[in-house]
C-alpha cells in the first residue's frame, strides 16, 4: 500500500498533525531568476561576477560574506531569494531595482519549477527543497547593473559554458529556462 500522502501545509511551532508538516528538516528556498536575453540575440543571457566583497549582496542577493565568496568568479544570474512574504513579481522587481539598476522592469509570468535534491553537506535524510521562480524576459540593451554588486554583467549564451563556470547550480536554472550550458544540466 501507498504511504500516505503529505501535503505543503507547514508550521514551525511544533504542532503537527494529519493535515499539517513540520518544516522540511534540510530547508525550503524559494528564489527568483531573471533571464533576460537580447531581442536580437535570444540565445544569450544577461549574466554577471559578482563583487564578492560587496557588503550590499546580503540584501540585494541574499549572499552573506561566506556566500558571496563561495560564488567567486563564476557567473551568476541577477537572481535573489524572496525576502519573507515578499511575493516572486515583487522580488523580480527589486532584484531588476537593486541589482540591474531596472526601475520600470515589469515582470512576465514566471516560469515556476520545484525540485528537490540531496545537499552533499545535508545532515539529514530529507532531501532539500527549492521552489525557483524563473522570469524569462528580452530586453532592448543590457541594464547597465550596480556597480557596487557586479565586476561584470553581460550577454552571454550559455551553450559556450560548463556547469561549473556558474554559481549556486543557476546551470539548472538555465536549463530550465531553455537556455542549458555546454554539456547539460548538473547533478
Amino acid at each position: 500500500m501507498d504511504a500516505p500522502r503529505r501535503f505543503c501545509r507547514f508550521r514551525s511551532d511544533g504542532r503537527v498533525g494529519t493535515d499539517v508538516e513540520p518544516l522540511p528538516r534540510d530547508g525550503l528556498c524559494l528564489s527568483a531568476f531573471l533571464v533576460l536575453s537580447p531581442r536580437s540575440e535570444p540565445e544569450r543571457v544577461l549574466a554577471g561576477r559578482i563583487r564578492t566583497g560587496a557588503v550590499r549582496w546580503q540584501a540585494a542577493g541574499a549572499l552573506g560574506p561566506e556566500r558571496a565568496a563561495r560564488t567567486g568568479t563564476r557567473w551568476m544570474l541577477p537572481s535573489s531569494h524572496l525576502a519573507v512574504f515578499e511575493s516572486p513579481d515583487q522580488a523580480a522587481e527589486r532584484i531588476a531595482r537593486e541589482q540591474l539598476g531596472s526601475p520600470e522592469f515589469r515582470p512576465p509570468s514566471p516560469l515556476i519549477v520545484s525540485e528537490t535534491y540531496h545537499r552533499a553537506a545535508g545532515d539529514t535524510d530529507d532531501p532539500h527543497w527549492d521552489l525557483h521562480f524563473i522570469y524569462r524576459s528580452t530586453v532592448e540593451r543590457a541594464p547597465p547593473g550596480s556597480s557596487e554588486l557586479w565586476e561584470e554583467l553581460r550577454f552571454l549564451e550559455p551553450r559556450q559554458h560548463a556547469p561549473e563556470e556558474f554559481a549556486r547550480a543557476q546551470s539548472d536554472i538555465l536549463a530550465f529556462a531553455g537556455h542549458p550550458t555546454k554539456v547539460g544540466r548538473t547533478a
